[in-house]
């Protein structure tokens, strides 16, 4: 889903409704929400990634999804065995407010003050994945659960997003989704592959 229609909450329109009312022609400057999922042995794979349409973010897109990443991998430092979810999440948004005076991009700054605003970590979840996708939420990492780490937010009318599946251990987590990008230069490299 692309421009407004990868501004959540719609992209979860779509399991109420067929894809026909999301159906927009791609426009250069526009970020896409991908959200991908398989099936395995009747196991339910879930990953995603904000890209750009055109291959290339713009400075202000760069600088969030950058700020999303850094937020991202504070989160994911705190997952193991008997860590409350909320855990993960404050350590996301206490990465964003170190990383807040380092904004250079209206857009940057933007992001910064909905993410450090009251409701500004609404949309960041943790899930568990298996037989179904996004089977519920739960308060307590336990070892051996498959969760998605999934933080979301919007700004400036863009949806940004990164979602990556991870086997809960005792001391940490394993990868189940490894040799994915997270920064914008990342992205923007393994986009222009052919």
């Amino acid at each position: 889903m692309a421009g407004p229609n990868a501004v959540f909450p719609k992209p979860y329109h779509q399991f109420a409704h067929d894809y026909r009312h999301l159906d927009r022609i791609l426009a250069n400057g526009e970020l896409v929400r991908l959200d991908i999922g398989c099936d395995v042995d009747h196991y339910n794979g879930d990953v995603g990634r904000t890209v750009p349409v055109s291959g290339t973010f713009t400075r202000g897109q760069r600088e969030v999804v950058d700020l999303l990443a850094e937020a991202y991998r504070a989160g994911l430092s705190e997952i193991r065995d008997g860590v409350p979810v909320d855990t993960i999440v404050q350590a996301a948004l206490r990465r964003v407010a170190e990383l807040a005076g380092s904004m250079e991009t209206d857009l940057g700054k933007q992001a910064v003050a909905h993410l450090l605003s009251p409701d500004g970590g609404r949309y960041f979840f943790v899930h568990s994945q298996g037989l179904a996708s996004s089977e519920g939420s739960f308060d307590i990492l336990r070892r051996g659960m498959v969760v998605c780490w999934e933080p979301i937010f919007a700004v400036d009318g863009q949806g940004f997003y990164l979602e990556d599946m991870l086997l809960v251990t005792e001391t940490g987590y394993e990868l189940l989704t490894p040799n994915l990008p997270y920064t914008a230069a990342e992205i923007e490299t393994f986009m222009a592959r052919e």
